[in-house]
């Protein structure tokens, strides 16, 4: 057996029924339910014959048959998950998960739990006559063909790891989704308890994910300046590259962020981008009066919708925080109007079905409250720099940590310990989680390192 090469989809990887359990409790109960009625339609995961099943002549095609409708009624009569799980261990797929399930579990764990992961970014250069990618360099927008980037992504890397690599699209956002997990030999004779005979036999070590946009000159990745990590995105880079040009990817110097959301906002084809805080009206359309249109009640036209202790009378100092910070933390009172903060053709898809145990509004953060953002951000980090030549002068860096931490600072605005009038905008979140120098008063983004 080969030291580098592709690993099969077909490989049963060696893990515990704790741990396959574990893996599949994180999903949502709708998606481990069509997810494993999948399974049941590919030869490659087709459920597991027993050694009674086969003395009966019973068929992998037929069994497969069997257990899809026995997943049907329990999804029809809404059984906890758990139930499922303990027969897909200790019924279906007795002899454990191969390596394509356990790629759709991961995956559709990011889609179902899209702030359990923590992603940076980079940025794709054309890199012209030898000279080093910089910021003023072209960038390279993605528009590629899954099937190609796989073929050539697996070529690169199985020269040097064994590696399994799937691919698939996001069901909600127009992104790519790859994981790259890279596995390694050892001989089982070093282990105790080894009853093998030192046959070889590989472990893996943790997956690598990468999303990218479709349109956008970014690529959104997993967090890590291991080996690994480092030949993965060089492997990206040569599979982007070609004759006529060299693709470098660039790391961003924002910091990481705890949400895929939040990232794909950020990083992918999306008008709130750069249309955060007290702009996001721009960019949800609400701000350009159409010709036909009602003027009466909008508000540039109306700017009396607005609540002021000066034109209405019967509204207290915390009325007026709560209004006011709504528009400079969020750009509107109410709800937008965009059903999406993407662009993408696709309609959107129906909500899935939530069953016994779950509350769809919930996140792994707790339920979203009205202060929440629209892009939340863990992490922040601003230099604020002193007026020369001033008698008041001040040089510091403030850092901000949290689950949401504009949602924190607009709490704060609404129970009036921040001053709403005078916070400065990059504290209301219009900068994203762009790391940024304040002179003067003025944002003026981070370089690059």
């Amino acid at each position: 057996m080969r030291q580098t090469g592709v690993l099969s989809n077909s490989y049963i990887v060696p893990l515990s029924s704790k741990v396959i359990a574990n893996m599949l409790g994180r999903l949502e109960a709708g998606a481990l339910y069509e997810l494993a009625q999948l399974w049941t339609k590919w030869h490659v995961t087709y459920p597991h014959l027993t050694k009674e099943l086969k003395q009966n002549r019973v068929t992998q095609q037929e069994f497969a048959k069997e257990v899809w409708s026995e997943i049907e009624i329990m999804k029809t009569k809404k059984y906890a998950k758990r139930k499922l799980i303990d027969r897909i261990i200790a019924e279906y797929w007795t002899k454990g998960l191969n390596a394509l399930q356990l790629a759709q579990i991961e995956i559709q764990g990011i889609v179902d739990r899209p702030s359990g992961y923590s992603w940076v970014s980079s940025v794709a250069k054309v890199i012209s006559d030898g000279r080093p990618a910089t910021e003023d360099s072209d960038d390279f927008i993605f528009s590629l063909s899954s099937q190609e980037f796989l073929e050539n992504l697996i070529k690169s890397l199985s020269s040097l790891f064994l590696t399994h690599i799937y691919v698939s699209r996001h069901p909600k956002y127009p992104l790519i989704m790859i994981r790259i997990q890279v596995f390694e030999f050892t001989h089982l004779s070093l282990r105790r308890g080894n009853g093998r005979g030192g046959r070889p036999e590989i472990y893996s070590r943790k997956p690598y994910f990468l999303a990218i946009p479709m349109s956008s000159p970014h690529v959104i990745h997993s967090e890590g300046d291991d080996l690994v990590s480092n030949i993965v995105i060089q492997a990206v880079e040569m599979t982007l590259s070609s004759t006529q040009r060299q693709i470098k990817l660039v790391k961003s110097a924002e910091p990481p962020v705890r949400s895929l959301d939040t990232m794909h906002i950020f990083k992918g084809v999306s008008r709130f981008s750069n249309s955060l805080g007290s702009w996001a009206p721009y960019a949800d359309g609400t701000v350009d009066l159409s010709p036909l249109a009602d003027p009466v009640n909008h508000l540039s036209l109306n700017p009396s919708r607005l609540a002021s202790s000066e034109d209405k009378e019967n509204d207290d100092a915390y009325r007026v925080r709560k209004e006011t910070a709504a528009v400079r933390f969020r750009g509107t009172l109410g709800k937008f109007e965009s059903e999406r903060m993407y662009e993408h053709v696709t309609p959107i898809k129906r909500k899935p079905i939530v069953l016994e145990g779950e509350d769809e509004d919930m996140d792994e953060a707790g339920r979203k409250t009205e202060y929440s953002s629209i892009a939340p951000v863990q992490f922040a980090e601003f230099s604020v720099r002193k007026r020369e030549g001033t008698e008041k002068s001040a040089t510091f860096k403030m850092f901000l940590m949290g689950n949401d931490i504009f949602a924190g600072m607009h709490e704060l605005a609404v129970q009036g310990v921040v001053d709403i009038d005078r916070i400065p905008g990059w504290l209301t979140g219009a900068e994203g989680n762009t790391p940024g120098v304040i002179e003067d008063g003025a944002f003026k983004k981070k370089k690059r390192v």
